[in-house]
């Protein structure tokens, strides 16, 4: 027997326990410091790796769960010991012009910015900053969590400063810049997913100059999180979810509330320098189009009674984040207008409706229709001065049809704006196609949308001039048609790959003696490399106050648009969205 052997066999039992047990902590603390040496211990040539840095952005709406949760586990991935929570101040609970901010007893020299201030109460009351919390706790607990607010009015330059101020703050910690941010909110479903395609483009492109125009609520938390990116390189992207409120099973009083408030949406990223994909750079554009406005008579008559905010009141939130906001101005601007007696069909409006249509966000009105030349040549070029004077792109004439009538509206995207009510109709259409053609045999890359005042009043399906005219027109390479004029809503016809939109209907107008006149179409046109994408958005109206449909109103609106619409776009129609995709034609 060895003398280990004899030493064990004659200690007593307890003895034997505490030995065993002693031998065996002190193997797993060995092993313990041992894979937890720092890497210059293990290799004395290793050079310490740079910080691992990332952004992301992440829903606050706790409806959106599932959404928080999966970027939280994306994000376990990155180790970030020092985390900066972007919010908006909600409550705007603050008097500073940058932010408030909460941190341990150091993080007050975390960020040299003087506009900063400590205000504990202001982050256990913002739903932006706490509904996180208990992910952070359950995912990174040992991570440090900066939290800021920043008041609506920060500007640009103050996140730049405070995005650099992030940037140097200990340069050896892992970092991770997070916008806790929600997007559109308190619209329908497809006017939240329009909303959308601005405000994914802009991120996607960093455009610099567009972030204070897109529909979300703090589009300063988004700029810092992708200035941050964009700074430290981090081109790939990892895709969270993009949902909205819609896309949750409701009980009752949530399903109410959606249909009173609206829904909001949610898009989620994470940005990194590895893995994911590579950010694609987005060509969307989108444009609003909406039908006739007559601004005289019961509809002044309204809002003189209620306020200038009386008209579009209630669907404000639907003119944020677009590109272009476009309809038909039923009348002329003059200085000298008076009250319209309630049964005169001769327009003239005062330029404090100039303000109406600035509350809107509309960036161009279609003065090509049967009404425009109400007050003579004067009003109509008194007209053109007015929208001139509030950046209002006027568009063609009453008595132009030629290439005189195509207005550029951005770069690559044209309308041609043309009256076809008058008796001259069909030498009006000769001109148009005449220039539509030679337009585009110069510049066929460019899409050129035609709008034409046409059609017969309150006749729910087109004429068949309106046919004969929209085929002509597309034949010569018009890429989209809008029209108006017979104040109802009338047919979608899918012709030779191009969508026709007969009439949008009214957008204001005081036509009470009829539901017909107080239902209105809104489409919200998408425009990219790869497809088209048209979303239906159906209104009403009551006393030219125009507001949302109730989810059982737009399905009926919706299935009275399909059923004498083109066979081929009806399912699309049902859903509210029409996708042509142009690789297919």
């Amino acid at each position: 027997m060895s003398f280990f052997q004899g030493l064990m066999f004659n200690l007593s039992r307890h003895f034997k326990i505490i030995f065993i047990i002693t031998v065996f902590l002190s193997v797993i603390f060995l092993l313990f410091r041992f894979l937890n040496l720092p890497p210059q211990h293990l290799d004395q040539n290793y050079q310490k790796k740079s910080e691992i840095l990332v952004s992301g952005i992440v829903p606050h709406h706790l409806l959106a769960n599932d959404i928080i949760d999966n970027f939280f586990k994306g994000l376990i991935n990155y180790r970030p010991e020092l985390i900066f929570l972007i919010s908006p101040d909600h409550f705007n609970q603050n008097s500073f012009h940058l932010s408030q901010i909460i941190t341990d007893k150091n993080g007050a020299n975390i960020l040299s910015s003087k506009k900063l201030a400590i205000d504990e109460t202001a982050i256990q009351h913002d739903h932006g900053i706490t509904n996180l919390l208990p992910y952070f706790k359950k995912y990174l607990p040992r991570a440090e969590v900066v939290p800021i607010l920043l008041a609506s009015w920060i500007s640009q330059s103050e996140v730049e400063q405070l995005v650099n101020d992030i940037t140097l703050a200990f340069p050896n910690k892992n970092k991770a810049v997070i916008a806790s941010v929600d997007f559109s909110h308190y619209l329908p479903q497809n006017a939240l997913l329009f909303h959308d395609e601005k405000s994914i483009r802009v991120l996607n492109n960093f455009e610099i100059d567009k972030f204070n125009k897109i529909d979300v609520d703090s589009a300063m938390a988004l700029y810092a999180c992708r200035l941050f990116a964009f700074n430290q390189q981090l081109n790939k992207i990892k895709l969270i979810n993009h949902k909205t409120s819609f896309d949750y099973p409701q009980n009752t009083l949530e399903t109410e509330s959606l249909d009173k408030e609206g829904g909001t949406s949610y898009y989620s990223v994470i940005y990194q320098k590895e893995g994911g994909t590579n950010i694609e750079k987005l060509e969307v554009q989108t444009f609003l189009f909406v039908g006739d406005l007559m601004l005289g008579r019961g509809v002044s008559q309204e809002v003189e009674a209620n306020g200038n905010s009386y008209l579009f009141q209630n669907i404000k939130y639907l003119s944020r984040g677009v590109d272009e906001i476009v309809g038909n101005l039923e009348g002329p601007i003059i200085a000298s207008a008076s009250e319209i007696p309630h049964q005169s069909l001769n327009f003239g409006f005062p330029p404090e409706v100039l303000n109406w249509l600035k509350d809107f966000n509309f960036t161009a009105l279609s003065l090509a229709n049967n009404h425009i030349a109400d007050r003579g040549l004067d009003g109509f070029n008194q007209t053109q001065k007015y929208l001139a004077e509030k950046n209002i792109k006027a568009l063609g004439a009453f008595n132009k049809c030629d290439s005189s009538a195509l207005t550029k509206i951005r770069d690559h995207f044209y309308i041609l704006a043309i009256n076809l009510t008058f008796p001259n109709k069909n030498q009006c259409l000769k001109e148009a196609v005449s220039a539509i053609q030679s337009f585009k045999k110069e510049s066929p890359q460019d899409i050129v949308i035609v709008m034409p005042h046409w059609g017969e009043e309150y006749q729910m399906k087109s004429s068949s001039f309106q046919k004969q005219a929209a085929h002509q027109l597309i034949d010569a390479g018009a890429d989209l048609i809008i029209g108006s004029h017979p104040h109802v809503i009338q047919e979608i016809e899918d012709y030779n790959g191009r969508l026709i939109f007969y009439s949008l209907g009214n957008f204001v107008f005081d036509q009470y003696f009829s539901s017909e006149t107080q239902k209105h179409l809104v489409v919200g046109a998408v425009f990219n490399n790869n497809d088209w994408r048209f979303y239906l958005i159906p209104l009403k109206s009551q006393k030219s106050q125009l507001q949302f449909m109730s989810p059982e109103e737009e399905k009926e609106a919706l299935n009275e648009l399909a059923l004498k619409s083109s066979l081929s776009l009806q399912s699309a129609i049902l859903d509210g969205k029409i996708i042509k995709r142009l690789k297919d034609q």
